[in-house]
């Protein structure tokens, strides 16, 4: 079983960054077997213009083989930051995403991170055909979560638990979305796009 994180900021030093390696620490401590860290400030990818570049070659190669995700998307002005609609555009027709589970974790430095989260929801499913689970996690107040293997407040407490529920959850839907793929019921020739 492969999960892969992807850490949505394109900001060197980033909180979602901290918060998808806690994921990880987390995710073994559950038996996750194979875990991927996909950073996007380190990707550098470029906009998307429909042509070929290395750097997305390489993150697609991060992402293959892949049974489920965690999308760690930090808030910027309301809004998910521009590195992950990037990456979820690059991804959109590969199929690498197709009837796969993914967490959503919302990241924001204060009381926010819940739009971006409504703004992947609506859209970015469309050709990835990624299967967003119903529950997700937002870590507000970032600066104060997740440090150290205690937590530092009744607040962090609470983020702590429902990582773990939300990552359960997870690796409860791999499995069940594998006896989907292998069902032979999906036509992604004749149906390659969502409507």
């Amino acid at each position: 079983m492969k999960i892969t994180i992807v850490a949505g900021s394109t900001r060197a030093g980033a909180q979602s960054l901290r918060v998808a390696q806690y994921i990880k620490k987390e995710l073994t401590s559950l038996g996750a077997v194979t875990l991927d860290v996909v950073d996007l400030h380190q990707a550098k990818l470029p906009v998307f213009d429909d042509t070929e570049h290395e750097e997305w070659v390489a993150v697609a190669k991060q992402l293959e083989g892949s049974d489920g995700f965690v999308f760690v998307v930090p808030e910027w002005h309301g809004m998910a930051c521009p590195g992950m609609a990037n990456f979820l555009t690059y991804a959109a027709n590969t199929k690498l995403f197709a009837h796969r589970p993914a967490v959503l974790v919302g990241v924001s430095n204060a009381r926010g991170g819940r739009y971006p989260l409504t703004q992947l929801r609506l859209s970015s499913f469309k050709n990835s055909h990624v299967v967003y689970l119903p529950e997700n996690m937002v870590v507000g107040f970032v600066n104060e979560m997740l440090h150290g293997d205690e937590p530092a407040s009744k607040d962090d407490e609470y983020i702590r638990g429902r990582i773990q529920y939300n990552l359960k959850l997870l690796l409860e839907y791999i499995p069940a979305l594998q006896l989907v793929r292998d069902s032979g019921v999906i036509d992604d020739k004749k149906y390659a796009n969502g409507m």
